[in-house]
């Protein structure tokens, strides 16, 4: 978790879809542009080999769809500021979907560089934007980062200076 899987090999790059984690939710958020303060202003950089001196990232948001009586509610789950973060079922076979819709409206936000959990790489998801895929790896980096145990750790983690 300390390096986050940014790397040479592995850079953090426009394209990229990012395990992300603020006070209030966990999501998936593909990468649209990274910035670095420099001489007191923050400016756009087209990749980084490491999260230092990094201090926003715009990331076009991907929420997990539940069902609530059959229906999607990723909608309901941006509306409301709230996602379930709990690891539910452990099958690894389970597909977990994602929409970056809230009604007919894609879903942005321009997130701390310190909400970074996790670089899921350039091929984390796959489909249409309103039910997108993860997969097989990504998947099971999702799901162990959303256990309850990696939670309480990743919560110290980020209030530690």
């Amino acid at each position: 978790i300390l390096s986050k899987n940014v790397s040479q090999i592995n850079p953090l790059r426009p394209g990229c879809f990012l395990v992300m984690r603020n006070a209030s939710r966990m999501y998936i958020g593909e990468l649209l542009d990274l910035y670095k303060k420099t001489s007191g202003r923050h400016g756009s950089v087209k990749s980084a080999v490491s999260c230092s001196g990094l201090s926003y990232l715009s990331l076009r948001v991907y929420l997990p769809l539940t069902t609530d009586g059959g229906a999607s509610s990723a909608a309901a789950a941006a509306a409301a500021d709230i996602v379930d973060v709990s690891d539910g079922d452990d099958d690894p076979l389970s597909e977990q979907r994602f929409s970056c819709r809230s009604q007919s409206s894609d879903i942005y936000t321009h997130a701390s560089a310190q909400d970074l959990l996790y670089n899921l790489g350039t091929d984390a998801l796959a489909g249409k934007p309103d039910s997108m895929l993860l997969s097989a790896f990504s998947a099971s980096q999702w799901r162990a980062l959303s256990k309850p145990k990696v939670q309480s750790v990743v919560k110290l983690t980020i209030k530690i200076p």
